[in-house]
């Protein structure tokens, strides 16, 4: 046991706490550079950037309130879907769950009943047919994918969602990042909020320029 604890130290002292650190301090300097105010990290694969992101902009001088929101993933997860690749849709639209059914794979792209009769009866598939087995989810996934009409109605139903949240292309960004800003008078209020599940682009961004920063970053860990 000892071992692997050893094991699960140095992952997390040599790769895990330096990518999060670079990608906490993209952040803080990014929403600094927009004169953003106010930063969310969002639950649950947020909390370590938020505790980077205070310790980073007190480093700094910078006047950034940092705050950590509790939101569930699913509701980020369809508007991300506008944002992500291919790949990553797939990876996430069916990923494996408990009792998962055709029905449930549906639901999470916010079907009407009239889109989820017409998507199941051109796959051929029941509402309730299970998909807890990899072959059977595997093969669903393929004529899903295939299937134009519900390519289309997720990028539809995806872009929709987009522009009901706070998330948005973020101008330049080399990744597109929630945020919105305020206009007018409340403009020193505005507000960048951090979803992991957008922001990969970023975190492969800080693996490849990670800095020997395990004396911060363990520092960090002990206050």
């Amino acid at each position: 046991m000892d071992e692997i604890a050893a094991a699960v130290s140095n992952t997390v002292f040599s790769f895990n706490a330096p990518l999060i650190w670079n990608f906490a301090e993209y952040i803080v300097k990014e929403a600094h550079r927009r004169g953003l105010r106010r930063v969310y990290f969002l639950a649950r694969d947020g909390y370590e950037p938020y505790i980077f992101a205070n310790r980073i902009a007190d480093e700094l001088g910078y006047a950034l309130e940092c705050r950590y929101l509790y939101a569930s993933r699913l509701a980020w997860r369809l508007p991300a879907y506008a944002l992500l690749s291919d790949e990553a849709v797939r990876r996430l639209l069916f990923s494996p769950s408990f009792d998962l059914t055709a029905g449930a794979v549906l639901d999470r792209i916010a079907v009407s009943p009239e889109e989820k009769k017409e998507i199941l009866d051109l796959l051929g598939y029941a509402e309730e047919c299970q998909l807890e087995e990899n072959k059977i989810l595997h093969e669903f996934s393929d004529k899903a994918w295939r299937c134009a009409f519900f390519r289309e109605t997720l990028e539809r139903n995806a872009r929709r969602a987009l522009g009901n949240t706070l998330l948005y292309p973020g101008g330049q960004a080399p990744c597109r990042i929630a945020c919105r800003r305020s206009s007018g008078q409340r403009a020193k209020r505005s507000v960048f909020t951090v979803s992991i599940s957008v922001c990969l682009p970023v975190l492969r961004q800080a693996t490849a320029k990670t800095r020997s920063i395990s004396g911060r970053t363990a520092d960090c860990g002990k206050s």
